[in-house]
């Protein structure tokens, strides 16, 4: 019982510091491609104009349209953050041993690990991976690498609490 009651402790944070993260990778990326843009970001679940329930999203205003390739490097930014630390989990797996070090890190990475996986399903179509898709990126391609990364990743975590 305690291991669970960690665990819900540790996701509360850990999901907003996901969502701040996820959030921030878009309006970097944003920042650097319209220097003129301005943001408004909302790191807690919420609604969006159109009615529909989003647990994190950033809103920009700039001069001019975005290009398609804009639009595909500022919906993307959050799969490259997500895979960083998804490499450092890898790299927490090969340099330390199983000391409190590398748990923090394994509990810091998995939310990269988990926005990864929510990235790569991409159903909606308001998601990350969809709007890469309108700009004729092969979403497929995407998902079976983001899956691929996902599974190596899972085999030595669950190897870890076995």
């Amino acid at each position: 019982m305690n291991t669970l009651l960690l665990f819900i402790l540790i996701a509360i944070p850990l999901f907003f510091l996901w969502a701040f993260i996820h959030e921030e990778a878009h309006a970097f990326v944003c920042k650097r491609l319209r220097p003129d843009a301005t943001f408004t970001k909302k790191y807690y679940p919420h609604t969006m104009p159109s009615g529909r329930l989003v647990f994190a999203a950033y809103y920009s205003k700039f001069k001019g349209e975005l290009t398609d390739s804009e639009r595909a490097r500022i919906a993307i930014a959050p799969a490259v953050c997500d895979m960083a630390a998804i490499g450092l989990l890898h790299l927490s797996y090969l340099l330390l041993g199983a000391g409190i070090v590398q748990t923090v890190i394994m509990i810091l990475c998995v939310g990269g690990l988990v926005d990864l996986i929510t990235f790569s399903i991409g159903k909606s179509p308001e998601s990350d991976l969809q709007r890469v898709g309108r700009v004729g990126v092969d979403v497929w391609k995407l998902r079976i690498y983001y899956w691929a990364f996902i599974l190596s990743t899972l085999y030595p975590l669950l190897n870890t609490f076995a």
